[in-house]
Formats: structure tokens, sequence, C-alpha cells
């Protein structure tokens, strides 16, 4: 029962699937400016370059016989997927710029191509949690955004840890050093950024 609960938390609640609602929230919500355009195409931008062409990638690795699991567990096999995400995220970022976006949305794009490359770099030598970086940053994204009203998603965060760490994919270190690390890079970029 348990196993089960961590596993649909794990594939719930990861870097693809949580850009496409933070984007969705942060560009409906009005955290963003959209500069001749409507507000649906940088959306559709992001959710197609962040959340989908790397989720199918993965997808394609997998039935390919390259990786076993989509989450990746060996972390060797991971730089494929990273290289991957961070091209789609760049390309994202470049196209949601020209269609107008600005701002907090568009700075989590960029977030998402700058901190998958921090991840790429560390995984050489130490596992660190994917899954926790990938919901710190758009945890904190959506923070800068609306303040308070974040608060109650940060139950996020320590759940995807323990699921996380329950499957015996990450150490608490690992985790816990996603967390920390997806939220500081994603506050330190926007900030200086694109505010």
């Amino acid at each position: 029962m348990l196993s089960k609960a961590a596993h649909a938390v794990s594939l719930l609640v990861n870097p693809f699937t949580n850009l496409t609602p933070a984007l969705a929230v942060l560009f409906l919500g009005g955290a963003g400016s959209v500069t001749g355009a409507i507000v649906g195409m940088p959306l559709l931008i992001g959710i197609l370059f962040g959340s989908l062409f790397p989720a199918l990638y993965v997808m394609r690795l997998k039935r390919r016989g390259d990786i076993a699991e989509w989450d990746v567990p060996q972390k060797d096999l991971r730089f494929k997927p990273l290289a991957w995400g961070i091209g789609s995220y760049l390309a994202g970022f470049g196209l949601m710029a020209l269609a107008g976006a600005r701002g907090i949305p568009l700075g989590l794009m960029f977030c998402y191509a700058t901190n998958t490359m921090a991840v790429l770099v560390i995984t050489r030598w130490w596992k660190i949690s994917i899954h926790a970086v990938g919901i710190s940053g758009p945890l904190a994204a959506c923070q800068m955004a609306f303040g308070a009203a974040v608060y109650p998603w940060w139950g996020l965060v320590p759940l995807v840890a323990v699921s996380r760490v329950y499957l015996g994919r990450h150490t608490i270190s690992q985790v816990a050093a996603g967390a920390v690390l997806g939220a500081i890079l994603t506050v330190i970029q926007i900030h200086f950024l694109f505010m």
C-alpha cells in the first residue's frame, strides 16, 4: 500500500508534470505580462517544451531499452534525458519570449534549463534528486508571484522527498539538497533577471 502511494506521488509530482500547472497559475494569475500576444500561446509553448517533449523523450528511451524506468534511477544513465531536457527548455524559453512572455513565467522556463544544467553537473559525482529540484523550483517561482497563498503547497516537498526515500531512489541528503538547490537557484535567477 505504501509502495503504491509512493509510486503514485513520484509519478504525479515530477519535474515534467509540475511545470504545466505552475505556468498555468503564473500566466492566468497575472504574474507575468504578455506583450503582443494572448496568454494561450506562451502557455502552450511552455507546456510543449517544458513538459510534453521531455516526457516523450524519456518514454522513447524507455521503449528502446536505453533506460529501465522512467525516473532513471541509475545515475550514469541520466545524461541523455537531462541534456535533452536542457535543449527543450531553452527552445521553449526562446519561443515563449518571442511569443511575448515576460516576468516570472518566462523566468521559470529559463530556470528549468539552468537548474537542469546544475543537476547535470552535480549528477556526474552525486545523485541529487531531480524530483526535489522539480517541485521546489516551481513553488519558489509561484511564491515570488503570489506570496503567502503558496505556503500550503510547500507540503508537496516533504511528500515528494519521503516518497523518493521510501522507494530507495534517494537518500535524505539527496532530496534535501535537491529541494534547497531548486528553490534557491530559482529565486536568485528570477529576482535578478526577470523582475
